[in-house]
């Protein structure tokens, strides 16, 4: 039997970051006069010193994974991307709290092609019912899915950035930055110690705080 010739990764989910950021950023930014990217700690962002220095406007909050891109060879035109059943945890528990979950994928097959204005697509994780144990997914470079699709009820998808935001828009709670915090560090306690990492470990996403 020949060896078959498995989809590695190239890059982590920070470097997949500081591109995904940007592009979300932008998108959020044309519709709103706010737009606010953050990584949550509950001793730093959650903390009564932020409470303390928060205004009392009102905004939206969605999460968002970065998935790193895996491929056979830096040649070939196949994109792998993997969802863990951690993520949709993450999506079941705070989709409870009115946060959306989205996962951003760049559409790259090397490092030295990393560039801000990469070519990047977008998932919504909803999380419902039984959740499977990791989706996977092949798309082409153009974002084309090349799988025989995703189960929607746990992964819709692939969209653009302009989609998540109307998404977001439709489907987010409005909330003042203490309720926000307070979202954050229930659904990280409920998601990460009932999926056995504990609160400090699995993957983290990255969230966007939003307003007029």
């Amino acid at each position: 039997m020949k060896n078959m010739v498995k989809f590695t990764s190239f890059m982590c989910e920070h470097t997949a970051e500081y591109i995904l950021v940007p592009q979300l950023v932008e998108a959020f930014s044309r519709r709103f006069a706010h737009t606010a990217p953050f990584f949550f700690w509950r001793t730093r962002e959650g903390s009564s010193t932020s409470m303390a220095c928060a205004s009392n406007e009102r905004g939206q909050l969605v999460s968002v994974y970065a998935r790193r891109p895996k491929i056979k060879s830096p040649e070939g035109s196949e994109i792998h991307v993997k969802f863990n059943r951690e993520l949709l945890k993450y999506a079941q528990e705070s989709n409870r709290h009115g946060v959306p979950v989205f996962a951003g994928l760049p559409l790259v097959s090397r490092v030295q092609d990393i560039m801000l204005g990469t070519k990047c697509i977008w998932f919504r994780l909803h999380g419902v019912g039984n959740l499977p144990v990791d989706v996977e997914a092949s798309v082409d470079r153009s974002g084309i899915l090349l799988t025989d699709g995703l189960d929607e009820s746990q992964i819709e998808g692939p969209l653009s950035a302009d989609q998540i935001v109307r998404d977001a828009c439709e489907v987010a709670w409005s909330v003042s930055w203490e309720d926000a915090a307070e979202h954050l560090r229930t659904i990280s306690r409920d998601a990460h110690l009932r999926s056995g990492y504990g609160i400090l470990g699995g993957y983290k996403p990255f969230h966007i705080f939003f307003r007029h």
